[in-house]
């Protein structure tokens, strides 16, 4: 991204929405609600982190739009925190907790859980978290990952197909005109929760809702739309998510679809914005996302255990207080060294390309 496009408040942003995300999946875990005017605090933070990715992803292909390097930008970015998450709960966290004690987790099905390693996603360890409203799910966050990592790889081939890099008028209602067809896919899809299309362990029926809202990131990107968004006429969309209190879904949904990203750009791209250091230094949000769901998990399962009963405000504030500083670890010892590392190739390849032009121009 561009030196003048940093002082911003998505930081601020994708932490809430990662927070949102963290504090809805309580709901399912405990078995009470934590729904907010007819949408659930999870799909709404989750949606919020998909437009966000949408926007700055498709701004780093078009900042440089090299193949290779673009591809270990998103690499380095995606997939060490989520690999070491996924080793953690597999030889660190599985068979301390597993029902079957050390020796039958590894004389089990352990290893099926490492298929996560490759986004084939996998939700149980054998005998950990058994007794649960959500039975057998380490981390139900993981569905996310490997609608993500398929989206990183449209990106640059949707900002081709529509030449979004020329900044036509022509690439603008063209992919306009595909994000109305999306939408109206998506708004029908809402009224037929039935239909499930599954391929390579992922639901992609509900994969194509967060797809929609990072297609939606991707146009509010360009820079006709992006002047659209002015703080002023927020109240207006804050008002036009209160609608979502009807409850007919498609309803909801095209109401979030119009408001949400108005809502989430104007904040990130307001004006000499107030909240631009919150995250710069250490963002949790990925950490948080990760890790999150696995400690709700834990503190839940220590309340059935000891038969205690916190409930829901101090249940998620323990969890808060068991995943803030993982993430930290997570983003200190692996983010930041994979960023160095994403950092050091880059320059390396760059350089490399410079002097492959010299040599070609003598």
């Amino acid at each position: 991204m561009q030196q003048e496009s940093r002082k911003n408040n998505f930081n601020l942003v994708r932490l809430i929405g990662a927070l949102l995300v963290m504090i809805g999946h309580m709901g399912p875990i405990m078995g009470v609600e934590t729904s907010v005017m007819g949408q659930d605090l999870h799909g709404v933070g989750v949606e919020i982190l998909f437009l966000i990715g949408g926007f700055l992803i498709s701004e780093s292909w078009l900042h440089d739009p090299n193949p290779l390097r673009y591809g270990i930008r998103r690499f380095l970015r995606l997939w060490p925190p989520y690999a070491v998450m996924v080793l953690l709960m597999t030889f660190v966290t599985g068979p301390l907790l597993s029902d079957l004690g050390t020796s039958g987790y590894f004389a089990s099905w352990w290893s099926e859980f490492l298929k996560n390693l490759r986004f084939y996603i996998v939700y149980a360890q054998p005998g950990v978290f058994t007794n649960m409203p959500m039975p057998y799910v380490t981390n139900g966050s993981l569905w996310t990952m490997p609608v993500e990592a398929v989206l990183y790889v449209l990106t640059p081939l949707i900002c081709c197909l529509f030449g979004i890099r020329k900044k036509s008028r022509n690439s603008l209602w063209l992919f306009a005109a595909f994000l109305v067809v999306l939408i109206i896919i998506g708004t029908w899809l809402e009224g037929h929760t039935e239909i499930q299309w599954i391929f390579y362990g992922t639901m992609w029926s509900s994969a194509l809702r967060l797809a929609i809202f990072f297609f939606i990131g991707m146009f509010c990107a360009m820079e006709p739309v992006r002047k659209v968004f002015k703080m002023q006429w927020t109240p207006f969309a804050l008002l036009a998510i209160v609608l979502v209190l009807f409850e007919i879904r498609p309803v909801q949904y095209i109401v979030m679809v119009l408001a949400l990203p108005y809502l989430v750009f104007s904040l990130s791209l307001a004006p000499n914005p107030l909240f631009y250091k919150v995250g710069r230094k250490h963002d949790l949000s990925y950490g948080i996302y990760l890790y999150g769901f696995f400690f709700h998990q834990l503190v839940t399962q220590c309340q059935h255990q000891t038969g205690i009963s916190l409930g829901v405000p101090a249940s998620i504030a323990i969890s808060l207080c068991l995943t803030v500083p993982v993430a930290f670890l997570s983003n200190v010892l692996v983010e930041k060294k994979a960023q160095q590392l994403c950092r050091y190739l880059i320059t390396k390849l760059k350089s490399r390309n410079a002097e492959a032009e010299v040599r070609n121009g003598t």
